[in-house]
This record gives C-alpha cells, structure tokens and sequence, in this order.
C-alpha cells in the first residue's frame, strides 16, 4: 500500500466492490426469497395461517346469521382446514407464477362446488318446509348468497392481496422490472469477480494486499448491509404493519422479517469472510514485519 500508483485505484475499486456485493446479495435474496412462492407457503405452514383463516370465516358465518338467516355450519362444514389451505396456496402460486413471467395472467378459480352445492341445499330445504315458490326472485337470493359466500373466502384466503394489487396494475408494472433481475444478478456477481481481479493485478508485486483490499470491502459492504437489518429486528418495524386483520398481518409481518433475516444472514457471512481475509492479512504482515 506503499505505492500512490496502485493506491488510488485499490481505493476506487474497493468502493465499486462494496456496491456491487451489496447488490449481489439484494439480487439473490430477491430471486431466492422475495420472488420465491416457497418462502410464503413455507410462512403459511409455520404460523398455521389457514387454521387461523378457518377460525375468522367461522366467527365471520357466525356473526352474519342474525341478517341472513342462514346457519355458519351452512359454510363451515365444507370449509375445512385442508379445503382453505389449498385455495391460499393456490393464490399465491397463481400470483408469483405471474410475477415471474411463467404465466400470462394472473387467474385464481377455487373450487367451490361444495360450497356451491351446500348452499344450494340449504335453500331448497328451506323453500321445500317453508312453501316457498321457486320463482326468479328465489334464484337470485340464492345466486346473490352464493357470489357473497365466494367474495368472502376469496377475500380471507388471499393473504398477500394479490388479487387487489392485480387490479390497480401493480403486479403487471413490477413483473416488468422482474424479468431483469437475471440480467442485474449477472451484472453484479460480475463485478464483484472483475473488481477482485483488478485488485489482484495491482497488488502483484506484493499479493498479500489483495487480502487487505477485498476483506475491507466485504467488511464495509457488509456492516451497509446489517445497519437496516438490525434496526428493522430490533425495532420490530413491521409489527406497526396497519392493516390489522389476523391472517394478512401475520402473513405480511413474516414475509419480511424473513427477507431481513436472509439478509441478515447473508451479510454475516460476507462479514466473516472479510474479517479472515483481513485477519490472515494482518498476520502475514507481521510475520513479514511490515
């Protein structure tokens, strides 16, 4: 590090160095866990989130029974735990297949014959004991009934929003960006080869601060990088998530303690590895006595 003409540009490429591990690891957190539907239905496993989901559509059924006339068991004996957990995992497979670009459209249809079916029942039952004509007016209470049982079950089943952020375009504008992350990830690993080269060629006369130069830059990278995952852990940011409703809010809260996490963890490990370069560093120097 003695040399002026080696020193600047192990500078420079130190701090391209940084930026590019940091965006390195944002890329394959990205690819390997944002953009990845197995860390949502691993989430939704973890926290039981369609057991929950079946428990709020029971007291929701309960609640409505008083304005509607109609028993929650009318709903809820077809509604099981399994039933409910394969429509969320359908909403979200369906979602990031879109997102990805593995599909044209996103389309969620659950099968709800059952439900259609149990309902069905129930009013014939009712019009069969109670007289009641099968007229036009018959068979739009029912059909209304059936389109709200839906709407309800679409609505508590979709954890992430998806079908809302469909809607106002939000998910057709970021898988447009999406579709570059490949291309970004590429770019950026490829930058971290080619800086640590370079690097490697301006120290050749005296490689051991190739040491130096890279496991500063990982240390630096990495202590960016932990800064906003510490805050974001310790503060429990998320926690102030303001949409309250049980299933969505342990969805969303999950889903980004876990991104943090994976950063987390990631940035460690570059921390480490910058420590022992800069550690063996440090001790072939003084054996050297330089």
């Amino acid at each position: 590090m003695k040399s002026a003409k080696t020193y600047i540009p192990c500078v420079l490429l130190t701090i391209i160095l940084v930026f590019s591990m940091l965006g390195t690891v944002i890329c394959i957190t990205a690819d390997k866990v944002i953009l990845n539907n197995q860390t949502c239905l691993e989430i939704i496993s973890e926290k039981k989130i369609s057991e929950t989901i079946k428990n709020l559509l029971e007291k929701n059924f309960k609640q409505k029974y008083n304005s509607t006339g109609i028993p929650a068991e009318v709903y809820t004996d077809v509604l099981s735990e399994k039933y409910i957990d394969n429509i969320v995992k359908l909403n979200i497979i369906e979602g990031f297949e879109y997102l990805n670009g593995n599909t044209d459209k996103f389309s969620v249809s659950p099968d709800f014959e059952s439900l259609d079916k149990s309902i069905t029942d129930f009013f014939n039952n009712y019009a069969e004991e109670n007289g009641y004509v099968k007229d036009s007016s018959y068979y739009d209470k029912l059909q209304k009934e059936i389109s709200n049982a839906h709407s309800t079950v679409t609505s508590y089943t979709d954890i992430f929003k998806l079908d809302t952020l469909n809607k106002n375009g939000v998910l057709s504008q970021a898988r447009r960006y999406i579709k570059y992350l490949d291309k970004i990830t590429y770019i950026c690993i490829g930058a971290d080869i080619f800086c640590i080269l370079l690097l490697f060629l301006l120290c050749i006369k005296n490689k051991r601060e190739i040491l130096y130069w890279t496991g500063t830059g990982f240390m630096i990278s990495a202590v960016i990088g932990l800064v906003p995952c510490v805050y974001l852990t310790s503060t429990k940011y998320f926690d102030s998530f303001v949409i309250k409703q049980e299933q969505i809010f342990t969805a969303f809260t999950s889903y980004m303690y876990r991104i943090v996490d994976t950063v987390t963890a990631f940035e460690i490990g570059i921390l480490a590895t910058g420590f022992i370069l800069t550690l063996i560093y440090i001790i072939i120097s003084g054996k050297k006595g330089t």
